[in-house]
């Protein structure tokens, strides 16, 4: 017959197990999250710049927002995907959407692109560049974006940095201007130090 200690430590463990499992499908909700997300914005603008998806929708109100989708139109399915995409962000929960956003910002900083956090812009156009810059990262490999999510590793270290900073050259991303002076000192590279003006050493 087990001591009370002994069922203590057996309810502990089946806690820690169950906080593990409860992390671990946290994590995946996040991805899943993440890839119906990237996949309704690509699908949306794939439709969108198909010259037959007006003809392929078909039906639409007075005011040209589309209601339905003409019953056996070649488009229909990737159509109603598309437009799915447009609901979808309302399911998203805020501390996934938080997540990414931070994960997005601190990739931004090190790929020496200013966070769209700190950027002087409406949240509409933040959410919006948000939903951009995810999908330039998640041009990476899982492997690799497993690695940063984690800091396991940086985008140096992975050998993708320049790779990621021509992807996000050209676009609205402003570029991290470093100042010259001690609060400098953590961001900028250190130089070997050179002999003092007038030393004899």
């Amino acid at each position: 017959m087990s001591t009370p200690k002994e069922n203590r430590l057996s309810i502990e463990r089946q806690i820690a197990v169950l906080g593990q499992t409860q992390h671990q499908l946290a994590e995946n909700a996040n991805w899943l999250c993440a890839a119906v997300w990237h996949t309704m914005l690509l699908l949306e603008r794939l439709v969108r710049l198909d010259p037959e998806f007006e003809r392929a929708t078909g039906k639409q109100d007075p005011e040209g927002r589309i209601v339905g989708f003409e019953e056996g139109s070649e488009y229909e399915q990737t159509a109603a995907v598309a437009m799915l995409g447009k609901y979808y962000p309302n399911l998203l929960n805020d501390y996934a959407l938080q997540r990414r956003n931070e994960f997005v910002d601190r990739v931004m900083w090190d790929l020496g692109v200013k966070p769209i956090t700190f950027l002087d812009r409406n949240e509409d156009v933040k959410r919006r560049l948000y939903d951009e810059a995810a999908l330039l990262i998640a041009e990476l490999s899982k492997d690799h974006l497993m690695a940063l999510e984690s800091g396991a590793a940086t985008l140096s270290e992975l050998g993708v940095a320049e790779d990621m900073r021509q992807l996000f050259q050209g676009r609205q991303f402003e570029q991290i201007e470093l100042q010259a002076g001690p609060q400098s000192n953590a961001i900028l590279a250190r130089k070997p130090a050179g002999k003092k003006r007038g030393s004899s050493r």
